[in-house]
């Protein structure tokens, strides 16, 4: 089934409380496991996750059988395994003990198998047809992209015309055949035309449709990132003054967006993700994450936070103060290259 067919099984409480979820959408997948643990997803005591270093059937197991605390519900997340083909075999015993106890399961557990790859369609697969909820994620069609584009405005209380979605479309070349582009990548540029209309209390047009949505970032603005990051105050300015093109709001977005990501890249790394994973998760291409990386061990933690606080402080000026949004983005990149 389909990312939409299993969020509704899962609202209908008709999804097996074992799932199989793969796929190439990762921003889809991730957003399924936040929607499946909803209020359990920082919740120590009843959110469990395994990897590929420490899967274990019967922790697993002993996992599941332990009743929620506080709660009525557990949720247990294993990610990063690798069940195609030339792999599986590896898992052979391991998932054969997940097999048999299956039937098994609690109904306060639910287990999910976050898979790097498909499930090979060999012997195993067929045998846990009728016990698990197999979920596909791939890249959507059409149809799902206009409902994503869609509803992704009205949860931020906007609307939008349907002539303005296709333009929206159009404009990412997501739908194109060899087209590398994914979600992550969508939704980031929706966000940064959602934050426009908001600061600027616009309606959604082409023209500002044009601003935010396109196919490429400007390299000046990364140009831009790169000398805050390097503390180089008077050529950060530079630049910025000559991103005169851009809306404000745009550059505000990017240079969030970089700090976002460092803080979220330390974490991840701390949780022992794999740097292609983070790129995946976080929608961002090597190049960028590489520059990011290095920036990480520069400034440390304590910095990264700080500045995010800037960050915030900024937004809520740029708001108040939306004649003078230029001159807030200025002092943010004198504070950002001071810290």
């Amino acid at each position: 089934m389909n990312y939409i067919e299993a969020i509704e099984k899962f609202r209908n409480k008709t999804l097996k409380n074992l799932i199989f979820v793969y796929g190439e959408e990762d921003f889809l997948k991730k957003t399924f496991i936040e929607e499946i643990a909803g209020d359990l997803k920082d919740d120590v005591f009843n959110f469990t996750k395994f990897n590929d270093e420490n899967f274990n059937s019967q922790s697993i197991i002993d996992n599941s059988e332990s009743l929620p605390f506080m709660s009525d519900r557990r949720v247990i997340l294993i990610e990063h395994l690798d069940f195609s083909r030339d792999k599986i075999s590896k898992f052979e015993n391991e998932l054969n003990n997940i097999l048999n106890y299956a039937s098994n399961i609690p109904n306060f557990t639910t287990i999910i198998f976050d898979l790097k790859a498909g499930f090979f369609k060999g012997k195993l697969y067929k045998n846990f047809l009728n016990l698990a909820s197999f979920v596909e994620m791939n890249r959507l069609n059409s149809m799902e992209l206009k409902n994503f584009i869609g509803k992704k405005f009205i949860s931020d209380g906007l609307s939008i015309k349907n002539s303005e979605i296709s333009y929206i479309m159009d404009r990412t070349g997501y739908l194109d055949r060899d087209s590398e582009l994914n979600l992550n990548f969508i939704n980031n540029d929706l966000e940064a035309l959602i934050e426009g209309v908001k600061i600027n209390n616009k309606e959604i047009t082409k023209k500002l449709i044009d601003k935010f949505i396109t196919p490429f970032i400007n390299e000046n603005i990364f140009d831009l990132t790169d000398n805050i990051l390097k503390k180089n105050t008077a050529k950060s300015l530079e630049v910025f003054y000559n991103l005169s093109d851009e809306p404000v709001e745009k550059v505000f977005f990017m240079i969030a967006r970089t700090f976002n990501n460092l803080f979220y890249i330390k974490n991840l790394l701390n949780n022992g993700r794999s740097n292609q994973a983070i790129m995946n998760i976080l929608g961002i291409k090597k190049f960028e994450y590489d520059k990011n990386f290095r920036a990480i061990s520069d400034l440390g933690e304590n910095k990264i936070r700080s500045s995010i606080n800037l960050l915030y402080e900024c937004e809520k000026n740029m708001r108040i103060n939306s004649n003078h949004t230029k001159l807030e983005i200025e002092k943010l990149i004198i504070k950002l290259t001071s810290i």
